[in-house]
């Protein structure tokens, strides 16, 4: 267990875990978003598990992913840039495997300390995220705001890749966009809130933004779900 303190130190906390999978060579699970996302609920106001995109506060959509912490990434990559320094022979790549939850906040939502019982609760394992040590060599955490200079530029570079790559890999092993789509369809054509007339376009509109992977129209539903009833 490597302890994050929450309050601006998160960092010292990376640095300690990365010291750690780099002496022992071992398997490290994190959460990525950090804290109990705002549940979902039905018309009726059933549970419905939690919102993916409702960890952070509004304001933290105003940030591109910044429903997402980036803890992991930087873990990853300061591991895989810390093993390049190594001998060849000892080099191996930094492998992200994810996993997703479905289920947590159907039992045990934000909000409340009320625990729902006979919920399952299943792990969806995605894709597999490989790093090359080799392909990150001679870059540089910055230690200013700004970065100072290449390497800690192709650093936070890297950063935000990695930080799209665990987005998208948790997001599909969810298919939370598919589901999105599939309970907004439904529901528009079992009530009136969208007019006849407008409900083609509007699952047209939908389903083009999945097949091209736009996150914006699926966060927006995200958020709607999660408005009490």
């Amino acid at each position: 267990m490597v302890f994050v303190d929450r309050k601006g130190q998160g960092r010292s906390a990376i640095d300690e875990a990365t010291h750690t999978l780099l002496k022992k060579e071992i398997d490290l699970a994190m959460y990525p978003q950090g804290t109990r996302a705002l549940a979902n609920s039905g018309p009726k106001g059933e549970r419905l598990d939690a919102g993916y995109y409702t960890t952070g506060t509004a304001n933290s959509l105003k940030r591109e992913l910044g429903h997402l912490k980036k803890g992991c990434a930087y873990l990853a990559l300061d591991s895989a840039i810390a093993l390049s320094q190594k001998k060849p022979e000892e080099i191996q790549p930094i492998h992200l495997v994810f996993i997703a939850l479905d289920g947590v906040a159907t039992v045990f939502p934000k909000g409340t300390l009320q625990i729902q019982t006979n919920e399952r609760i299943s792990y969806l394992v995605g894709d597999l995220l490989t790093l090359n040590p080799l392909e990150v060599k001679g870059m540089k955490k910055p230690t200013t705001k700004e970065p100072m200079d290449e390497f800690e530029k192709r650093y936070e570079k890297k950063i935000d890749e990695i930080q799209e790559a665990i987005d998208r890999g948790l997001t599909k092993a969810l298919h939370l966009h598919e589901h999105l789509l599939n309970r907004f369809q439904e529901e528009m054509r079992r009530s009136d809130f969208v007019p006849k007339s407008d409900q083609f376009k509007l699952s047209h509109e939908l389903s083009r933004a999945l097949k091209n992977e736009e996150r914006l129209p699926f966060v927006i539903l995200d958020r709607i779900y999660a408005i009490p009833h």
